[in-house]
């Protein structure tokens, strides 16, 4: 948390007043530059962004559906398509 340069960290379920929270913590904790996607399920047809205020955050909505670890994963590799893990 204090040597990368950049950090994307991802959450699911979270409100925007748990956004908030978790921002404040990073805040002091991560010394470079670093990114949050928040991802909730809901009831839409696909992904959806929701507009939240928060300069480094993307919020989206993926489809509610009955097995939550695994009905949505062609949409997460939709989602994480072209991230690489840099050591």
């Amino acid at each position: 948390l204090r040597n990368s340069n950049r950090i994307l960290f991802i959450r699911t379920e979270g409100t925007i007043h748990e956004t908030a929270e978790l921002l404040d913590v990073l805040n002091t904790l991560v010394a470079g530059e670093f990114n949050l996607l928040v991802i909730n399920h809901a009831p839409v047809s696909e992904i959806v962004e929701t507009p939240w205020p928060f300069h480094n955050v993307c919020a989206l909505q993926i489809p509610l559906v009955p097995d939550e670890f695994h009905d949505n994963d062609h949409l997460w590799k939709t989602l994480l398509d072209g991230f690489r893990v840099r050591y």
